[in-house]
């Protein structure tokens, strides 16, 4: 509904035009040991260079969400954990095939970038929502559900701006994605600006109280 309105964006020469990329998703998942394996080299690097005294079993123990908890106990540390040969595999040849993937797809369309929603779904209160959100009638991990548009994009290294473009029911944000091809930093944010003329000033969202009690 937020883009209902097409034509406002079809300017100065400028088309937007629906597409679909086969296999993204799937292509996309077979990368995951990176960051998973990343995750675990270099948080436990880094606890050890600050000498925090702390590992990263105990980091994880006292992860406050529970689907981020989840994701680091059954991805990162359990012992189904990627090996470094999983990860080097995922780096040099899942990688590139996701890559190679988007590029296509960008050569295919004549693409400038890509146009989505930052998340599945608006922002879900916190409290009753912590480890799962049902969206559309399917119940999901909160993480992976409001990764999953960004994710592809992001393990394939592309780089990509947010603007907020409406209010919810709730009047919280959402926001618009937009992702280009390799160092197009500077037309992305060219595009961000011009997307800012396009949809109005949003307000900001209302105050809430703290826990303890005091407004922001």
């Amino acid at each position: 509904e937020v883009l209902a309105d097409r034509e406002d964006l079809n300017t100065d020469g400028d088309q937007i035009v629906e597409i679909e990329i086969p296999q993204l998703r799937d292509t996309a998942a077979k990368v995951a040991p990176v960051t998973d394996y990343e995750a675990r080299t270099g948080i436990t690097d880094f606890l050890a260079q600050h000498r925090t005294g702390v590992s990263l079993a105990q980091l994880v123990d006292e992860i406050a969400s529970p689907d981020v908890a989840a994701g680091f106990r059954n991805r990162i540390v359990a012992p189904t954990a990627p090996t470094r040969e999983a990860y080097e595999q995922a780096l040099k040849v899942e990688r590139p095939r996701l890559q190679a993937l988007l590029r296509a797809a960008f050569e295919r369309n004549r693409l400038d970038a890509l146009l989505y929603p930052v998340t599945l779904a608006p922002a879900k209160p916190i409290e009753g929502t912590a480890s799962t959100v049902t969206i559309e009638g399917r119940t999901t991990s909160t993480l992976a559900a409001y990764i999953a548009n960004t994710g592809p994009t992001s393990t394939a290294v592309l780089p990509g701006v947010a603007v907020p473009i409406a209010l919810s029911d709730e009047g919280l944000p959402i926001g618009l994605a937009i992702d280009g091809l390799w160092n197009s930093d500077s037309q992305l944010l060219a595009m961000a600006l011009g997307m800012e003329k396009v949809f109005a000033p949003l307000p900001p969202p209302p105050a809430t109280p703290s826990r303890g009690g005091v407004q922001p």
